[in-house]
């Protein structure tokens, strides 16, 4: 019965010692660097929506203005919208503006960077971050 617990608990500690594959940005702010050189993301405008800047291209230029592939990334919960290559640098996604999002709702975003780059460490293999809209303000200046 000593062996069993033995052998279990050699077993969960060396399950929970690997490495995670997927890193949230927020925490891990230096390990993406040589991939990313900037997120828009956070609390943002819905008409201005989220952007991930690249420090090297990982695409040839004749995909620019191209939408990703939905295998690539993925927003959860879904929201309507694209993802495109604004640049050999950039990915931008535009929400479709016909639908308002809550702005308590938070979003999270999944990369997979083993896609974009051949050479990245298998602990970098999926890039995540969070972001929300901010409320809809409006000011109205009424003149009598």
């Amino acid at each position: 019965m000593k062996n069993h617990f033995i052998i279990f608990f050699t077993l969960v500690l060396l399950l929970s010692c690997q490495k995670k594959a997927v890193y949230n940005l927020e925490t891990n702010v230096g390990s993406f660097e040589n991939y990313i050189s900037g997120i828009q993301a956070g609390h943002i405008l819905q008409e201005e929506g989220v952007k991930i800047f690249f420090s090297q291209s990982p695409i040839p230029v004749e995909k620019i203005g191209e939408e990703l592939n939905p295998d690539l990334i993925s927003i959860s919960p879904t929201i309507k919208g694209k993802w495109i290559w604004e640049n050999a640098y950039t990915i931008g996604f535009k929400s479709d503006l016909s639908e308002m999002q809550n702005p308590q709702t938070v979003y999270k975003v999944k990369l997979k960077m083993n896609q974009l780059f051949n050479e990245i460490p298998d602990s970098l293999n999926t890039l995540e971050f969070d972001f929300r809209f901010l409320p809809v303000q409006s000011q109205v200046n009424w003149k009598f």
